[in-house]
C-alpha cells in the first residue's frame, strides 16, 4: 500500500482540526445548557456529574454519525491502523479487529466433564462446534494483544474436550480442507459470520449428524443448504467493530436477510419472556428490521434473527416430525439456527450468557429427548460454566430454626435455619447448592445463598439467614426449607413451620 506523503497527511489534520472547531462553535449551545443542569443536579457526586455531562455531550451532538465517519475517513487518509482507545485495530485487507484480554477457560472447561455425564446417561450424542478465531481472516501478525491470546484458549479447549471422548469439529481444519477462504467466513466490519459462512457451518454440523446416525433426510439438505432456494434482501451493513470509526475507514458489508422460497410452518416459544410466535419462516424466525422507517447501514442485521439477548427458547417445524436438537450457543448460531431448523421437528437454543442463576440445560434435557446437544461458539462462552457439578446422593438434615407461629403485620424477623450436610459430596454456591423458601406450598423462587468460596464438606453444618421476613396479606400462611442443586433436585428433608398473623 502506498502510504500519504507528508504534506498530504498534514492538509488532511489540517482540515480536520478546522472542522472540529467550527463543529463545536455550532453546537456551543447544547453543551452548555447540558452541563448546566447537571451542575445543578445535588443528588449525585461530581464524578457522577462529569460522567453525565460527557455522555449528554455524546448524545446531543447533531449529525453524530456524520462527525464519526469523517474521523474515520481522516485517520483512513493518515493510514493508521489504530483507532479509538488503542481498542480496534484494521489490518491491510481490511478488516477490523478489537483488543481483547485472554480468555480465561477453567469454568468453562471445567464443566465440560458434568455435561458429557448427564448426556450419555441421557444417551444423547454432544458435538462440540469450534468458530475459528477472527484472526484467520489476517494478513500480518497482529499486535497489542488484539484477538491473539484466542489461539491457545481454543487450542486448550480443544485438549479438554477431546480428552472427554467428545465429537469435536474444527472449523478451521474444514475450511482447509474445502479451501473455504477465511474472508467469506467473517463480516470486514462485525465480529459475526456472514450468512454464506453460516450457511457453511451448517453444512458441517449437518455432515457430524449424518455421521451420528441421525436421520435427516438427504432430499431437505439438498434444499435447505442451497441458496438457490431462498429469495436474498441484501442489505449494507456497519458492524460493531466499526461504530467508533465510521463508513469510510472500512469498507461497508453487506448483510444478506435469506427466506426460504418453499412454504414454511413454524411456532416459536420463549421459556423466560413468555412471548410465542406463529408462522413462516420469516413470521417466526426474523425480527421484521426491513419495515423500520430508520433503516440505515447501522441498522444491526445480525440480530434480525432469533430472541438475541434471550436465554431459553424453541421452534417447533410442523412440517418435520422427527429430530430434535439442543443448541448451547453465543450470536454465533444466529442464521445457522434456523437453518438447522428447516431439517429438524424441534431446535432449542439456550445462550448461557444471559441466562443467570438459572441452568436452562438441564431445564430443556429434563424437557424434552433430544437427538443431540451442540456446543456451537467462537469464545464468548468461554467464561462461563456451562452447568453446574451434580452433587452426588444428595441429602440435608434441617438441626434447628427459629421461624416464629405467630406474626405481628407491621414486624420483621430475622429467621436462622440450620442445616447439616449429610450428603456424599460437599456444597457451594459454584455448584448452586442453595436453600429454598417455599411459601404456602409453591417455590416462587426465593433462594439463600452459601458466600462465594465457602464450601461445606459432608458432616459439616451451615446457618442460612433469612432477613426481613414480614406477614403476607390474609391472616395465616405457612412456610417451608428444603435444600436443592438449581435445576437438578430439591433433596433433604422439608421443615414447614404455620404461622398465624396477628394485625
Amino acid at each position: 500500500m502506498k502510504k500519504p506523503s507528508t504534506i498530504s497527511n498534514i492538509v488532511v489534520a489540517v482540515l480536520f482540526v478546522l472542522i472540529i472547531v467550527g463543529y463545536g462553535i455550532l453546537d456551543i449551545k447544547p453543551l452548555v445548557k447540558t452541563a448546566r443542569s447537571t451542575f445543578d443536579d445535588t443528588t449525585i457526586g461530581v464524578q457522577q456529574k462529569l460522567r453525565k455531562i460527557e455522555q449528554g455531550m455524546t448524545e446531543s451532538l447533531p449529525y453524530r454519525h456524520l462527525f464519526i465517519d469523517f474521523y474515520g475517513g481522516v485517520q483512513k487518509g493518515l493510514n493508521k491502523s489504530l483507532i479509538g482507545n488503542f481498542e480496534f485495530m484494521k489490518s491491510s485487507n481490511g478488516f477490523m479487529h478489537m483488543a481483547v484480554s485472554d480468555p480465561d477457560i477453567r469454568s468453562f472447561v471445567d464443566s465440560i466433564p458434568t455435561l458429557k455425564k448427564v448426556t450419555d446417561q441421557l444417551s444423547i450424542p454432544l458435538i462440540y462446534v469450534q468458530v475459528p478465531p477472527r484472526s484467520i481472516c489476517n494478513t500480518e501478525k497482529l499486535g497489542m494483544n488484539i484477538a491473539n491470546g484466542e489461539d491457545v484458549a481454543i487450542a486448550n479447549a480443544k485438549e479438554a474436550i477431546t480428552a472427554q471422548g467428545i465429537s469435536y469439529l474444527d472449523l478451521e481444519q474444514k475450511m482447509v480442507e474445502a479451501d473455504y477462504s477465511p474472508e467469506k467466513l467473517f463480516f470486514k466490519t462485525d465480529l459475526h459470520l456472514t450468512t454464506e459462512g453460516e450457511f457453511f457451518v451448517a453444512q458441517e454440523i449437518v455432515n457430524v449428524l449424518k455421521k451420528q446416525n441421525i436421520p435427516l433426510e438427504q432430499m431437505d439438505i439438498d434444499r435447505v443448504l442451497d441458496v438457490k432456494n431462498y429469495d436474498i434482501d441484501s442489505r449494507p451493513f456497519l458492524g460493531n467493530l466499526s461504530r467508533s470509526s465510521g463508513k469510510y475507514y472500512s469498507p461497508l458489508d453487506v448483510f444478506d436477510n435469506y427466506m426460504p422460497k418453499f412454504a414454511t410452518d413454524f411456532s416459536m416459544t420463549n421459556h423466560v419472556s413468555g412471548e410465542r410466535r406463529t408462522g413462516s419462516f420469516e413470521d417466526v424466525f426474523m425480527n421484521n428490521y426491513k419495515s423500520s422507517a430508520n433503516i440505515t447501514e447501522r441498522t444491526y442485521w445480525v440480530t434480525n434473527y432469533l430472541q438475541y439477548t434471550q436465554s431459553y427458547y424453541e421452534f417447533i417445524n410442523h412440517n418435520k416430525e422427527r429430530n430434535k436438537l439442543l443448541v448451547i450457543c453465543d450470536s454465533m448460531g444466529m442464521r445457522t439456527v434456523p437453518l438447522l431448523s428447516l431439517l429438524a421437528n424441534k431446535v432449542t437454543v439456550v445462550d448461557i450468557r444471559f441466562q443467570g442463576e438459572r441452568n436452562y440445560i438441564l431445564d430443556a434435557l429434563k424437557a424434552d429427548k433430544y437427538d443431540a446437544v451442540i456446543i456451537l461458539h467462537e469464545n464468548s462462552l468461554f467464561k462461563y460454566r456451562l452447568i453446574a457439578d451434580i452433587v452426588e446422593n444428595p441429602n440435608a438434615e434441617i438441626l434447628s430454626h427459629n421461624a416464629p407461629t405467630t406474626i405481628n403485620r407491621t414486624d420483621s424477623h430475622t429467621i436462622n435455619i440450620t442445616v447439616k450436610n449429610t450428603s456424599n459430596d460437599s456444597w457451594s454456591e459454584e455448584k448452586q447448592v442453595r436453600l429454598c423458601i417455599w411459601q404456602d406450598g409453591k417455590d416462587y423462587g426465593y433462594r439463600l445463598k452459601l458466600p462465594e468460596g465457602v464450601e461445606i464438606a459432608p458432616g459439616e453444618e451451615y446457618t442460612f439467614q433469612l432477613n426481613g421476613f414480614v406477614a403476607p396479606p390474609g391472616e395465616s400462611t405457612y412456610i417451608e426449607f428444603q435444600m436443592l442443586q438449581e435445576g437438578i433436585t430439591y433433596f433433604g428433608e422439608k421443615e414447614r413451620v404455620d404461622i398465624k398473623v396477628i394485625s
